[in-house]
């Protein structure tokens, strides 16, 4: 392995960590009809906040599963195809 694939999987974990634990898509939902109140990207612990009511409900973050496997399954892509495209450079070089 040389230093470009590894600066490739460095930066990839860096990414999936920002994006997976840091950066995780919720939805603000309130009332029994499940209303959409905010849309967005949060760290993973916030998923509770009671400290404010919107029309006398309690809000409750939602994760978004679909979209937060769809941001990861594309970082990985990328980072597979930065790997492969480091290795084919090693190969033409020696």
């Amino acid at each position: 392995m040389n230093k470009i694939q590894k600066w490739i999987l460095i930066i990839h974990m860096v990414m999936i960590i920002l994006f997976g634990i840091l950066l995780v898509p919720f939805k603000l939902v309130y009332g029994p009809e499940r209303m959409i109140f905010d849309l967005k990207y949060a760290p993973l612990w916030s998923l509770v906040d009671k400290s404010n009511s919107v029309n006398g409900f309690n809000p409750v973050y939602e994760l978004q599963t679909s979209r937060l496997i769809y941001t990861v399954l594309v970082l990985t892509i990328l980072g597979a195809i930065g790997f492969l495209l480091a290795s084919n450079f090693k190969n033409k070089i020696a």
